[in-house]
């Protein structure tokens, strides 16, 4: 092989080796941007899942607002005026809730606490009559501490003014008192009857009077009191704005202190357990949660309302 033919020779391998190491050069960019690209996708894979998480927690954060025992100790928490019993299990068993003492629900119409029944009952909060796992609590109109089950609003309610009626008439050194509510059907039927009986036969007050009776709903309390001519200002709570009772008190603490006897028919609507709104907005509420209760809020509350107390008094 002659000179020439060597440099040719030399030239194609030079050329041939040249090639080989730019196809793997370029095979390697190739390999290193395909591992850059898979990487990028994964890196947008894996940023994408903890958003898509971030996101979804902080969703159940909105849903639960779940509740810690720091915040509930610190200065500025108020209760929200209804509370749910709870078992702990089911507070724990929400990821976002762990460690909570409960979660609050302010998509309904009065925003709801649901309540661990252990932290409950070692609280400083009293529930009415009984703390019962499952039971909804409305907040005390007198009493920010105590909470009433709300099917017993109404029958608590009527219990404590028969009994702060009897307190007044002892604390007035009265000798006996009775206390009857009348109910508005029964107040209807009473005036039907009672005009009939006018009609046909001429009826006389006595006849009238126990026709009205007849017609009330249990929860009519009779006492009898030694009596004595010292009355004292009674502590007013349901009937405190109520006229009558105001003015029965004035009369019986005057200096001439002459009153005898007193009959007192009082409104029910000047002394209703919670407001038509309130008792409207618990009946929403219970509903969306998926509660039963008795007998509907709004419902007890018409009947309360159009209701009448009598009062009778004597010294």
């Amino acid at each position: 092989m002659n000179e020439n033919e060597n440099k040719n020779a030399q030239t194609i391998e030079e050329e041939s080796k040249s090639g080989r190491k730019s196809a793997s050069n370029f095979w390697s960019k190739a390999s290193n941007m395909g591992k850059k690209v898979a990487d990028n996708v994964q890196k947008n894979a894996i940023a994408l899942s903890e958003k898509a998480k971030a996101e979804n927690y902080q969703r159940k954060m909105e849903k639960y607002n779940p509740l810690f025992i720091k915040e509930y100790k610190s200065k500025n928490f108020l209760l929200p005026n209804m509370i749910r019993i709870v078992d702990n299990a089911s507070i724990q068993s929400i990821d976002v809730c762990e460690g909570a003492i409960g979660w609050r629900d302010r998509s309904t119409e009065v925003e709801v606490l649901s309540l661990s029944a252990d932290f409950a009952a070692s609280s400083s909060i009293s529930f009415y009559p009984n703390l019962t796992l499952g039971a909804l609590y409305y907040l005390d109109a007198y009493d920010e501490q105590r909470y009433v089950n709300v099917e017993r609003i109404f029958s608590k309610a009527h219990e404590e003014k028969l009994a702060e009626l009897e307190h007044i008439a002892y604390m007035l050194g009265a000798k006996r008192c009775s206390v009857e509510l009348l109910e508005a059907d029964g107040m209807d039927n009473h005036s039907k009857n009672r005009a009939e009986i006018s009609s046909k036969f001429g009826a006389s007050k006595s006849e009238e009077k126990a026709q009205s009776f007849s017609h009330a709903m249990s929860g009519k309390t009779v006492s009898t009191f030694n009596g004595n001519n010292t009355p004292l200002r009674p502590n007013l709570k349901w009937f405190k704005n109520d006229r009558n009772i105001l003015n029965l008190i004035e009369m019986r603490c005057s200096d001439s202190n002459s009153i005898q006897a007193r009959t007192l028919v009082l409104e029910g609507s000047s002394s209703v357990a919670i407001e038509h709104s309130q008792a409207r907005a618990i009946d929403m509420t219970v509903q969306k949660i998926g509660c039963k209760i008795k007998s509907s809020l709004e419902r007890q509350y018409t009947k309360e309302y159009s209701s009448k107390l009598v009062f009778e008094v004597e010294f």
